[in-house]
């Protein structure tokens, strides 16, 4: 399991005042110095945000952010044990409930070989870029676009075993 940095900061967009004067409370989340935001769905005055502490001077609605950013961290962790690696999009994916990277064998493998690339790692990403090159046209020749984690078995290890030593050298 690598080590990965995490930050979160919530905060409000001052600039896009809804036509009740409320704001949407948004949450900058950074992994490995790469950002992006989500919307945490909970909405308050300009005059209610404290931007010192992040955090909404109402009970309710602080009590409601504390929770999306508690659910942001456990599903962190969760991934990080689960993959070992993870990126600022896996995690925003996973808070979307559109992760597919965790269940497709393809798509995980887009997410190593995308995470070596960015590491700097040129002879490890180029040997996981080749595996993936692989392993993507023996899963096209079985007329898939990608295989869950559940359908693989030992005959499928076999296959690919075959498929390398006959039609890659």
């Amino acid at each position: 399991m690598s080590r990965s940095t995490f930050s979160i900061l919530p905060y409000i967009n001052r600039q896009k005042v809804k036509a009740d004067g409320t704001a949407n409370i948004l949450c900058r989340i950074t992994v490995d110095g790469k950002s992006a935001a989500i919307s945490t769905g909970i909405s308050c005055t300009p005059q209610e945000w404290n931007a010192k502490k992040g955090e909404v001077r109402n009970a309710r609605d602080s009590g409601r952010l504390a929770g999306f950013l508690a659910e942001v961290k456990d599903k962190y962790n969760s991934l990080l044990s689960t993959n070992g690696i993870i990126t600022v999009e896996m995690l925003k994916a996973v808070l979307k409930d559109k992760d597919t990277t965790g269940k497709f064998l393809l798509s995980f493998g887009d997410t190593i070989v995308e995470w070596y690339r960015t590491a700097k790692a040129r002879q490890t990403f180029l040997h996981k870029r080749t595996w993936q090159k692989n392993l993507r046209a023996f899963v096209h020749s079985l007329d898939k676009d990608d295989i869950a984690f559940e359908d693989i078995d030992e005959n499928f290890g076999e296959e690919y075993k075959l498929f390398l030593k006959r039609d890659q050298g």
